[in-house]
């Protein structure tokens, strides 16, 4: 159970740094730390360790490497060319990714949060919920969620400049970044029929999903020409090689506890149509970066249950909108009257991290270190 061990001694140490007199600093220090047990671990973690670490000695311009769309992703393999051309080794390379990515989550979490409960709400969210381990299991994917969280911090203080070159960079990692657009459009539009629609559009997935309306094959002709990876993702569900998502699980049905409880506070609070993104001196929560962040989860949700015959798919959209949970965290712990939603984030965390730490069974096998 090293996953346990690193997870419990991480959070012990980012509590320390909150009360550091350099808590940048020693944050840096503790993201260093995460980095080396991500860097050290061995192959049979994940399936894509064995697979970056070939493309890391042939060469990501070799036959085999990993087909992506013009100009997408081409920062990453072009840091990744450039590492193995300059004779790094694999896991020095590992380790700068790793750091990166857990790096600008602290930071993005640490600038939002204007109190303790706050920053400790966020740090404790990372780490629990499951976002921690895409630098274990998800070289690329964790780094381009790092920065579609740092481009919500810079739309959160309407800077939509800074917004939209941190969303270009994520989609130079990782094409599936794209979906952080979705984020302007939401946190503009600040009328309530847009709530009413988007929870109109999650409780008819729901029952779609539940009566079976969705099939694979509509899906496999709607997306399958798209993109060669979305054909494989098919294929591979077709075939039976990837299970199907389980969209009604305790997880589930506490994220729809969790939309529905903060919607209803939000509305008793009257905070729908708040004017502000955020107040000028950042010293009080912001309404609508709480609703925006809100927004993406409910589109996270319905990714589920549209998707959930193809877990590639489902996973990877749902993964990436609601990525916004630990900054969530933070704004409900420094939000009044938001109790309730925040106990039920609690228990959502719990149920994941349980099930990341006991039933998953790749986090369940020992931790081994490859050199």
């Amino acid at each position: 159970m090293v996953y346990l061990l690193v997870l419990l001694t991480s959070a012990l140490l980012i509590r320390a740094t909150h009360r550091a007199r350099q808590p940048n600093l020693a944050a840096f220090i503790v993201a260093c730390w995460l980095a080396t047990f991500v860097a050290l671990r061995g192959p049979d973690i994940s399936n894509d360790f064995i697979e970056y670490q070939e493309w890391y000695r042939i060469g990501t311009q070799s036959e085999g490497v990993l087909e992506r769309p013009p100009l997408l992703e081409s920062l990453f393999f072009a840091g990744m060319t450039l590492s193995s051309e300059a004779g790094l080794p694999f896991r020095i390379f590992l380790w700068v990714v790793a750091l990166g990515a857990i790096s600008l989550k602290l930071y993005s979490i640490r600038r939002i949060a204007v109190t303790r409960t706050g920053l400790w709400a966020g740090t404790a969210c990372y780490l629990f919920s499951g976002f921690l381990l895409h630098e274990f299991t998800q070289l690329r994917a964790g780094l381009a969620i790092a920065c579609f969280m740092l481009s919500l911090v810079f739309l959160s203080e309407r800077r939509v400049w800074a917004y939209l070159a941190a969303i270009f960079v994520a989609a130079l990692i990782h094409s599936a970044a794209l979906l952080g657009l979705a984020a302007l459009p939401l946190s503009r539009l600040r009328r309530g029929w847009l709530d009413v629609a988007l929870l109109g559009m999650l409780a008819l997935a729901a029952l779609g999903r539940a009566r079976g309306v969705f099939s694979l094959e509509r899906m496999a002709e709607l997306f399958g020409s798209l993109d060669a990876r979305l054909a494989l993702y098919m294929q591979f569900a077709s075939s039976g090689v990837s299970e199907p998502v389980e969209p009604f699980s305790v997880r589930t049905v506490l994220v729809l506890l969790l939309i529905l409880m903060s919607y209803a506070a939000l509305v008793r609070q009257d905070r729908l149509s708040a004017p502000a993104l955020v107040s000028a001196d950042r010293t009080g929560p912001s309404s609508v970066a709480l609703l925006t962040l809100l927004r993406l989860i409910v589109l996270g949700q319905l990714a589920l249950f549209l998707f959930a015959d193809v877990r590639e798919v489902a996973v990877r959209v749902m993964e990436f909108w609601m990525a916004c949970l630990p900054l969530y965290a933070v704004h409900l712990a420094q939000t009044r009257g938001m109790r309730l939603p925040s106990l039920i984030l609690w228990l959502w965390l719990a149920a994941t991290f349980g099930n990341y730490v006991f039933r998953t069974p790749t986090l369940v096998g020992p931790y081994s270190i490859g050199l």
